[in-house]
C-alpha cells in the first residue's frame, strides 16, 4: 500500500511540476508555501524568492483590499471561489489571471491551506476588451448616423413647410449615394471574411484530426489564446455587424424615398393615378407569404375631377398610409392560423369621392387589421411616435403626411379606429390648393 501510495504521489507531484497551469499553495494568513515552475514563470519568482511571502506580492494594490473578504467567504463557505484579477510579476509588469481558490479544512474545522490554480488569461482578456471597444465604436457610429438621418428628416419636414422641398431632395440624395457606397463595400466583404474563417478553422480542425498531441508549446498557445472563444465570438460579431449594416441601408433608402422632388408650384394631378402607381410600388409586399396570404387591395374610386396639388408630396402620402396599413395587416395576420386568415382575408380598401358641394375630394385607405387603442389615437400624429417595432418605424411618416395635406393643401388627415375591426385614414383635399404653412 505504501508503494501504491508513493506512487501516487510522485504521479501527482509530476503533473503539478509540469502542467502550464499555476498551482500555489497557501498558509491561514495567505502567505506562499509552496509555488510550482508554471508560477515562476509566469510571475518572475522563484520558489526559494517567494516562500512565506503575502499575496500582497503578486497583487496589485487595487486588487488588495479584496484579500480580506476573499479569505472571509473561503472561511464561511468553504467551497471553491473563482475570481479574476490584475496580479504584478518580479519585474513589474501587470497580467491579468484567472484564479481557483480552494480552502482545505481538518477534522474539527480549521482551515489548514488553500490551494490556487491560475492561468495567465491577458491575451484573452485584451482581445475582449478590444472587440467590445470596436462594437462600441461601431454601435457609436451608427448611433451618430441615424441622429444625423434623424436630423435630416426634421430638417426635411421644415423644408416642406418652407416649400423647400427640391434642396432638401438633392441634399438628401447625395447624403444617401455617400452612404450606399461605403455600405456596399463593406456589405460585400462581410460574407468573404466570414468564409475566409471558415477555411481558416477547417485547417486548425484537419490540423489537429492529424495531429492530435501537439507540442506543448502549441497546445499552451491554444490555451493561452482561448481558440474555442474566438471561434464562437467571431462569426457573431460578423453578423452584428452585417445587421447593422443593414439597418443602416434601411434608413438610406427611407431618406431617399422621402426626398422626392416637386415643382415649385401645384399642379393639376390626378388622385387616383397616384394611388394606382403607388400601390404598383408596394406590389411586392402585398404577395402571399408563409405566414398569410395575399392582401387584397379594393378599390371603391368615385368620378372625381383632377386637383390641383404638388403631386409628389402626395404620392408620399399615399406611401406612408398603404406601407403603414401593411405593416399592420403583416403583424396582425402573425396572430391566426393561416386557414383562418383564408377565410377572412387581409383587405386594404381605398375610396375616393367627390364632397357633396364638389369643393373637394375625400379619399379614405382602411384596413381590417387589430385597431387602434383610445389612448393611442390623439398620439399617432405626433412627432417620431410610432407603435412599431424598434427598428421597423421611424416616427415620422404621419408627422409629413398630415403636414402635406394640411399645411401644403388647407386639407384635412384624420383617422377612425376600432380595436379588432381595423383602422381607417381619411383625407379630405380642396380641389384648389391652399397652402397654409
Amino acid at each position: 500500500m505504501s508503494n501504491q501510495f508513493l506512487g501516487i504521489t510522485e504521479k501527482l507531484s509530476f503533473l503539478i511540476q509540469q502542467t502550464p497551469l499555476v498551482l500555489i499553495e497557501w498558509n491561514q494568513d495567505f502567505c506562499v508555501i509552496s509555488w510550482n515552475p508554471a508560477a515562476e514563470q509566469i510571475f518572475g519568482y522563484s520558489a526559494e524568492e517567494i516562500y512565506l511571502q503575502p499575496v500582497s506580492r503578486i497583487v496589485s494594490p487595487a486588487v488588495q483590499i479584496e484579500i480580506k473578504p476573499l479569505m472571509e467567504a473561503l472561511l464561511r463557505e468553504r467551497k471553491t471561489i473563482v475570481c479574476q484579477n490584475e496580479n504584478i510579476c518580479k519585474n513589474g509588469s501587470v497580467i491579468i489571471c484567472e484564479w481557483i481558490n480552494t480552502p482545505v479544512f481538518d477534522d474539527e474545522g480549521r482551515m489548514l491551506s488553500i490551494y490556487s490554480i491560475a492561468q495567465d488569461v491577458t491575451d484573452r482578456v485584451m482581445a475582449e476588451r478590444r472587440l467590445q471597444e470596436s462594437e462600441a465604436q461601431l454601435l457609436e457610429k451608427s448611433t451618430t448616423l441615424e441622429q444625423v438621418v434623424e436630423q435630416l428628416q426634421q430638417a426635411q419636414i421644415q423644408l416642406v413647410q418652407s416649400e423647400k422641398m427640391s434642396a432638401l431632395g438633392n441634399l438628401v440624395a447625395g447624403v444617401a449615394h455617400e452612404i450606399n457606397n461605403p455600405l456596399g463595400f463593406l456589405k460585400g466583404n462581410i460574407r468573404p471574411a466570414l468564409e475566409h474563417l471558415e477555411d481558416l478553422f477547417a485547417l486548425l480542425d484537419a490540423y489537429a484530426e492529424h495531429h492530435p498531441d501537439p507540442h506543448q508549446q502549441v497546445q499552451q498557445l491554444i490555451e493561452e489564446v482561448d481558440l474555442g472563444f474566438i471561434r464562437q465570438d467571431l462569426p457573431k460579431l460578423l453578423e452584428s455587424m452585417n445587421q447593422g449594416i443593414d439597418r443602416i441601408k434601411t434608413i438610406s433608402d427611407s431618406l431617399r424615398t422621402f426626398s422626392r422632388l416637386d415643382s415649385e408650384y401645384p399642379v393639376s394631378f390626378d388622385l387616383q393615378d397616384g394611388l394606382d402607381s403607388t400601390i404598383l410600388l408596394l406590389k411586392h409586399r402585398l404577395k402571399s407569404h408563409d405566414h398569410r396570404p395575399a392582401i387584397q387591395v379594393i378599390k371603391n374610386y368615385g368620378d372625381v375631377p383632377e386637383v390641383e396639388c404638388f403631386a409628389g408630396q402626395l404620392n408620399q402620402v399615399f406611401m406612408n398610409l398603404l406601407a403603414n396599413a401593411i405593416d399592420e395587416l403583416d403583424e396582425a395576420c402573425q396572430d391566426h392560423s393561416f386557414q383562418e386568415l383564408s377565410k377572412n382575408p387581409p383587405q386594404i380598401t381605398i375610396t375616393t369621392a367627390l364632397s357633396a358641394d364638389q369643393k373637394s375630394v375625400h379619399l379614405s385607405i382602411q384596413d381590417n387589421g387589430r385597431g387602434i387603442a383610445e389612448e393611442l389615437k390623439s398620439q399617432i400624429f405626433e412627432h417620431l411616435f410610432t407603435t412599431k417595432l424598434v427598428g421597423k418605424g421611424t416616427g415620422l411618416g404621419l408627422t409629413l403626411s398630415r403636414q402635406v395635406i394640411e399645411e401644403k393643401h388647407g386639407g384635412r388627415l384624420w383617422l377612425e379606429s376600432q380595436l379588432g375591426v381595423g383602422t381607417t385614414f381619411m383625407i379630405e383635399l380642396p380641389l384648389v390648393c391652399v397652402d397654409r404653412s
